[in-house]
């Protein structure tokens, strides 16, 4: 009886320690299941407490999905409460060497420490887009050029112009280039900048005419004697084309007296005053107001008589201020001609066109 008394109570016991082993197996795997470590995780000032079993703060942040960038980095800090992570995220740099941008990353020091560290090139003929000595900060841009100077030669075309004059004799709005254009030509020397070998800028120090333009001449009809054979001289704004096709050029234009005059008429020789022989051509002037010698195109103001090219190289008691006196080969032309005014066109050289 005694041995089945210790049996029944041996069994309860057996059982409530089994109970109890299995509670505490439950109670310690419970709190062997809860973190034991706190940390807060500041970055860019927003922050954030974990619980986390593990205290190394790379696995910390692994399990909040915090990327860390080139150069990003962190430290931590115990506090009674926890253990703060403080991210410092690197400034983010685009620097663009000629064309070709890179990013590259740095807590904070100068452009030049920055670009030394990264092997990029400061001195001349690279030119960097901000002062060397400023601090970076994030999201700055960079530009580095490579700018140097070279000697400049081109030559450049002058267009030339084109003069008009009109004809009668032609149909209305026809039109004859009686003399082509030639077009100019400038050598322009001097300095030239390049930047990343493009050229950015000219300074031209000096310029020399090669070849000088020539105007077009152009012969615009008007139609008034269409079909008739010209026998007048076409007159342009400094140029005038004689019935025979040659171009003169002159100066000015002025009215004057003319007279007509031979040498078989009223004692006259056959030599100027000039020394010259006496000829259809060879005006008697008033020396005073037109040098000998000087070259002339005369057509009467009417239109009836064109004299044509003539010089002055004689002269007369009669002839005074604007009178001129026109030689002719015979008593009758003189007669014919009698006294009337005249248009004279002192004539030049071709006039250079201005480039």
């Amino acid at each position: 009886m005694e041995k089945l008394k210790n049996k029944k109570i041996l069994i309860p016991l057996i059982v409530a320690a089994s109970v109890l082993l299995m509670a505490g197996l439950a109670v310690g795997g419970y709190f062997l299941a809860i973190p034991h470590f706190t940390f807060t995780v500041i970055d860019q000032g927003t922050s954030v407490t974990v619980k986390s079993w593990d205290r190394d703060p790379d696995v910390v942040l692994a399990n909040l999905n915090v990327t860390l960038k080139q150069e990003d980095i962190y430290h931590t800090q115990k506090t009674k409460e926890c253990t703060e992570i403080t991210i410092i995220r690197a400034q983010e740099i685009t620097v663009t060497v000629k064309e070709e941008a890179q990013t590259l990353y740095t807590q904070g020091e100068t452009v030049q420490q920055l670009l030394t560290k990264h092997q990029i090139e400061t001195q001349e003929p690279w030119v960097v887009s901000v002062p060397l000595e400023e601090q970076t900060y994030d999201k700055m841009q960079i530009q580095i050029d490579y700018v140097e100077t070279r000697p400049y030669q081109a030559e450049e075309e002058v267009p030339f112009q084109s003069m008009y004059c009109y004809d009668p004799s032609l149909p209305e709005g026809q039109e004859e280039i009686f003399k082509p254009g030639v077009a100019g030509k400038i050598k322009h020397t001097g300095e030239a900048v390049y930047v990343n070998d493009k050229q950015e800028s000219v300074t031209v120090t000096n310029s020399v005419q090669l070849l000088d333009p020539v105007k077009q001449i152009v012969i615009v009809g008007t139609g008034e004697k269409e079909g008739e054979p010209r026998k007048y001289p076409l007159v342009g704004d400094d140029f005038l084309i004689t019935a025979d096709g040659k171009c003169l050029y002159y100066s000015r234009v002025e009215v004057f007296t003319a007279t007509a005059y031979t040498s078989w008429y009223q004692g006259t020789t056959g030599t100027n005053f000039c020394g010259t022989p006496a000829r259809v051509g060879a005006v008697a002037v008033d020396p005073k107001v037109i040098p000998y010698y000087t070259q002339m195109y005369i057509v009467s103001e009417d239109g009836v008589y064109d004299y044509g090219v003539a010089s002055a190289e004689d002269c007369g008691s009669s002839i005074k201020g604007r009178i001129i006196d026109l030689f002719y080969n015979t008593v009758e032309e003189c007669r014919q001609f009698g006294r009337r005014n005249i248009m004279v066109y002192f004539l030049s050289e071709e006039p250079i066109e201005e480039a």
